[in-house]
This record gives structure tokens, sequence and C-alpha cells, in this order.
């Protein structure tokens, strides 16, 4: 089995232990790039907060990006320390509301002080480097705007 097709395994049944039901984890990586191993897990907390979207209402989420690797990460031109690194980070449009509408959602949220939140006109970045109180991040959640 490759790391791969073994890293899906493995978050599939992360995804089934926390009723993630409307997301598959290969849609938060490119084709063959999963995260490494000391990553992997990163992301549930992400997509615990999506799952909870989903359920209210936004429609199909369409995931931009999220896992990106140094490389790719530097050719569009992504912050040092973007989130993306980590895998605790999705760009994402959805279905059914407006970028503003899931940012909008995601203020009035019970998870506004464990996200990061960037408005852009097409798409809205969400992430959860606040999520279990990592020490590294003292400040207030990030917040911008790009629109």
């Amino acid at each position: 089995m490759s790391y791969s097709e073994w890293a899906y395994k493995q978050l599939a049944s992360a995804f089934k232990q926390h009723d993630i039901r409307n997301f598959t984890p290969s849609e938060f990586w490119k084709p063959n790039q999963p995260p490494p191993v000391n990553l992997l897990y990163n992301i549930i907390p992400t997509v615990i907060v999506l799952q909870e979207m989903r359920d209210d209402g936004c429609g199909v989420i369409h995931i931009t990006s999220a896992y990106r690797t140094p490389e790719h990460n530097e050719r569009v031109g992504g912050s040092k320390n973007s989130q993306h690194l980590y895998f605790r980070a999705t760009d994402i449009q959805t279905s059914n509301w407006s970028p503003d509408d899931v940012a909008d959602w995601l203020e009035l949220s019970d998870y506004t002080r464990l996200i990061g939140l960037g408005r852009y006109r097409q798409f809205t970045h969400l992430d959860t480097r606040h999520w279990f109180g990592n020490p590294q991040y003292k400040e207030p959640p990030a917040r911008w705007d790009n629109r």
C-alpha cells in the first residue's frame, strides 16, 4: 500500500469518528501529495467546522486549496508561515453562500475565537491555528481582508 493510500484510509477513519459525512480526505491534497504523517490529523478541526457549515445550509463546499508543499506554497505566493503548510487551512467556495456569507457565518459561529479567517473576493480562507491553544499564537485569531 502506498503512503497516499494509507493516509487516505487513516483520515477516512478519523472523518467517520467525527461524523464528517460530506468530505473525503483526498479533497484536501493534490493527487498523490498527502501531507507528511506528522501533519496528517491537523486538518480534523478544520473539517469539523466545514461539516457544521455544510449542515447549516451553505451547500456544497469546494476546497480550492488545503495542504500545500513548501514548493507549491512559494509558487502561489503564500505566506512563509502559511497554515496550508501545516495542513490546518482551507480556501473554500460554497454553492449557496457568497464568500462574504461564509466569512460572516464563521465570525458569528462558536468557533470564531479558534479560527483564522481571510476574506477574498472569490473564496474564504479558514484555518484552525488556534484550535488547541497553541502557545505560538497568543495573539487574537488572525483576520485579514483581501477583497
